[in-house]
């Protein structure tokens, strides 16, 4: 049966770390130092995405929340109210050969996750939920 662990902090980059304090121990248990690291920072980067763009026009800032089901096959990493559903469409990776800074974090997100979509947010109406997949290795996926 999988465990599901909820984190939230204020969205704001001073709460990164903890964030990703919480999740690295969740990944330790299936996956090399290496592996573990890129997914810290592929969900470390969707959280600073908030920050930077799903949150801009919130004041106060809003809130972070996390949820990790972590299962035996796999672990679905779920970042709650990430997006109006409208911006969906907008939030693409961009040419690798436009070599310019900045934009890569969608592209760093799909390369490191199996599998990441949006789902309509439980936790707000009318937000839309990233939701990162990682299948455990050597585990087919259920």
């Amino acid at each position: 049966m999988a465990q599901c662990l909820t984190v939230c902090v204020p969205a704001d980059p001073g709460y990164l770390r903890s964030l990703r304090g919480f999740i690295q121990p969740i990944f330790e248990k299936y996956w090399s130092e290496d592996d573990v690291r890129q997914f810290v920072l592929a969900i470390d980067e969707a959280c600073s995405n908030i920050i930077k763009h799903g949150q801009s026009w919130f004041l106060p800032k809003g809130a972070i929340s996390v949820s990790v089901q972590d299962g035996k096959r796999k672990t679905v990493v779920t970042v709650h109210n990430y997006c109006r559903a409208k911006e969906v469409e907008k939030i693409k990776p961009r040419d690798l050969d436009d070599i310019k800074p900045g934009g890569l974090g969608t592209h760093f997100i799909a390369e490191v996750m199996d599998k990441v979509e949006f789902i309509p947010c439980t936790v707000r109406e009318g937000r839309m939920a990233l939701v990162m997949t990682k299948n455990t290795p050597g585990k087919e996926e259920t």
